[in-house]
């Protein structure tokens, strides 16, 4: 088991840079503060929710101004457009045009979406999909996901094993250790994450009230 980060380390999280401000572990999570040196605020993660690895420098090396213009135009040629949601290119399933406009109507500015195919026809895939881009954009979403209790497991499964999506299942117990790990009167929902709830759990009123009512993120 590799070693937590500590504070001063530089980590990669999410295909950005961070540096650690802070960390606090308990119950099997650790709580990461990071900051990138230029945002206005810092980000939180949960470890190992997220996938995150040690900063590993390579050795740098001159090369000439013709081959450095070389591999820009290589590079600017395999880029894909801002309204393409490259999440589906390392997707472990098979995504078909249809299932894509919903999340193209997210990236071209939709924030309410309707997805209401047939049974069978890969709804789950289609919002995953559109959870999978969110997170490969933002990293300080807040992503929540609120299924039906017999659908958690299905949801839990197809987030991880088809896009790599890193789920915190979150039930009483799980959110009772998350908070005891954290200061007081601090909100776990405000950590930037993606949340997969039940609709029985959320629905109750001392849980729904601790939601966060202020913009940002997606939740």
């Amino acid at each position: 088991m590799r070693d937590l980060p500590v504070q001063g380390d530089l980590i990669w999280i999410r295909q950005r840079r961070w540096r650690v401000q802070a960390t606090h572990s308990g119950a099997g999570l650790t709580r990461v503060v990071v900051d990138d040196g230029r945002a206005t605020r810092q980000r939180t993660f949960l470890l190992p929710v997220e996938p995150w690895i040690t900063d590993q420098p390579g050795r740098t090396r001159g090369v000439s101004r013709q081959r450095a213009l070389a591999w820009l135009a290589a590079c600017s040629a395999r880029a894909c457009a801002a309204s393409t949601p490259t999440s589906m290119v390392n997707a472990h399933t098979t995504v078909f045009a249809y299932q894509l406009e919903p999340a193209l109507a997210v990236l071209a500015g939709a924030r309410r979406v309707l997805i209401a195919d047939g049974v069978g026809l890969g709804n789950t895939v289609q919002a995953a999909l559109i959870v999978a881009e969110t997170l490969r954009r933002e990293a300080d979403a807040r992503v929540l996901v609120l299924v039906p209790p017999p659908l958690m497991a299905q949801w839990a499964d197809d987030l991880k094993t088809r896009f790599s999506v890193p789920v915190f299942p979150t039930d009483a117990a799980s959110f009772a250790r998350l908070r005891a790990d954290r200061p007081y009167l601090d909100n776990p929902w405000e950590s930037s994450s993606m949340w997969l709830v039940s609709s029985d759990y959320l629905k109750q009123p001392h849980i729904l009230e601790t939601l966060p009512r202020r913009g940002g993120g997606r939740l």
